[in-house]
């Protein structure tokens, strides 16, 4: 509870309106919007005393998950039932159970699933036979067999925006910063069809990628600019830029209703995929900023994380985004366990030579779900792990570089892209008085974290 970057959570809105549709009672409460620790957010849990408590779980969050569903299990004023979602549940329930007492777990996509869970947990009845939830009993954790995913992401109901009004969190969105406020989070679809090795989407999301109607894209869009008074989109699909002409069709759309907003694309999308015809339509719709994953350039890493081998793909992709006015932020994993100090360095260069605007920097860090996790956690004692160790600024070791060789690289990879005048002056123009409270705390954390680390680990 210490974000400093706060967004509508897209998945809990989807879900509340599910929730809704079964005539439930439903409340969103976002403890880092509302600028709570760990105190506060239980003593307002136990106050509110809803009969089923709902978390979604990353794993840089678990600890603290863990820690808020052990001290509600141990408050007798608090009754209510505990499920736990997301992705590092979904990976690892038996664990997740285990380890917090929680009272099930749902995984993956949870709007097919929630309402029956819902339903059994306010009754009272067994969840044996309830798709795509595990629970357990005695010790035993029971894992029932999984939920189909949703064929048509357009029968999903819009998120429960007026449980999360965008104009009521802080100007400090997923990578920091942005141009308008208010700021709304959007997909137009889930999953991604290819597979690399760090990433966790397919644990999720599996590796079916599916599309909502562009035009109904829009309408919620329209929907949020009218009745919430947005003004900036950021488009959070794992997979954004899959069909060209879908692309542009939702953009040309995007123009054909005159909606007076700008957008972005903070969760980043591959470097192959982006073509001269889909920029000029993204940036002729208001689009100002593309997140790249760069992630792994050379080809001995693209073979290692098992993404497509595509010479010169980061600096021909930054050519077209920048040649339409756009801004680039670029996404880089520095060594991987294929790479050597050199290496490394090599990446360094490279990412200094190309005239990206910002850069989002960090080290491997392996997400359970993903397949990095299963080769790490291979010999692990997962029951003592402290799962603070997984984060994208704190380096592990690696067959031929020591975490303390990877920290050295990270912070200076860092100091050397942000401490140039060009990245100096992007950051101060990009920067707003209201932005700094979570936006300079963000700032801060980034550009000290590794040090801080390093520091602990001394």
């Amino acid at each position: 509870m210490e974000a400093s970057t706060v967004t509508p959570p897209l998945g809990l809105g989807y879900l509340a309106a599910v929730l809704r549709q079964h005539h439930h009672d439903v409340l969103i409460l976002h403890a880092d919007a509302r600028l709570m620790g760990v105190r506060e957010f239980l003593k307002a849990v136990v106050s509110y005393a809803p009969d089923v408590l709902g978390m979604t779980v990353p794993t840089m969050a678990w600890p603290v998950v863990r820690q808020i569903v052990q001290a509600l299990k141990a408050d007798p004023k608090f009754r209510g039932s505990i499920v736990l979602g997301g992705s590092h549940p979904t990976a690892l329930p038996e664990l997740t159970l285990r380890q917090s007492g929680a009272d099930a777990i749902v995984r993956g996509e949870g709007e097919l699933v929630i309402p029956k869970l819902v339903e059994a947990l306010t009754n009272n009845a067994p969840l044996a036979g309830i798709k795509g939830v595990s629970w357990s009993e005695n010790g035993q954790v029971h894992n029932e067999e999984p939920e189909k995913l949703i064929g048509d992401l357009d029968s999903i109901p819009w998120p429960a925006w007026d449980l999360m009004p965008p104009a009521n969190y802080p100007d400090a969105p997923h990578q920091l910063f942005s141009r308008r406020f208010p700021v709304a989070p959007v997909i137009t679809s889930r999953g991604c069809p290819f597979g690399c090795s760090f990433c966790a989407s397919s644990g999720m999301w599996g590796r079916t990628w599916r599309r909502r109607d562009p035009k109904l894209v829009v309408d919620e869009i329209e929907h949020l600019v009218k009745r919430w008074g947005v003004r900036e989109i950021h488009f959070e699909d794992d997979e954004f830029l899959g069909n060209e002409d879908r692309i542009v069709e939702l953009c040309d759309e995007l123009v054909a209703r005159k909606l007076d907003l700008v957008w972005a694309l903070p969760n980043g999308v591959r470097t192959n995929a982006i073509t001269d015809r889909a920029a000029a339509a993204m940036a002729k719709s208001g689009c100002y900023e593309v997140g790249l994953g760069i992630d792994a350039p050379w080809p001995h890493q693209q073979e290692r994380v098992g993404k497509p081998r595509a010479p010169d793909a980061a600096k021909r992709a930054i050519e077209i985004v920048q040649r339409h006015n756009m801004e680039v932020r670029g996404y880089w994993i520095l060594g991987f366990d294929v790479d050597t100090k050199q290496d490394v360095l090599r990446t360094i260069d490279l990412m200094l030579e190309l005239p990206a605007d910002f850069a989002a920097i960090g080290v491997p860090a392996p997400l359970p779900g993903s397949a990095d996790f299963k080769a790490f956690s291979k010999d692990l004692d997962l029951e003592s792990f402290d799962w603070n160790e997984i984060s994208y600024f704190k380096a592990i070791d690696s067959p031929s570089l020591s975490k303390d060789e990877r920290q050295a690289l990270l912070r200076q990879a860092v100091l050397r892209f942000y401490l140039r005048p060009r990245q100096i002056t992007g950051l101060l123009k990009r920067l707003r008085l209201r932005q700094l409270p979570f936006v300079g705390l963000g700032m801060w954390r980034y550009l000290t974290g590794m040090l801080k680390f390093s520091d602990r680990d001394s």
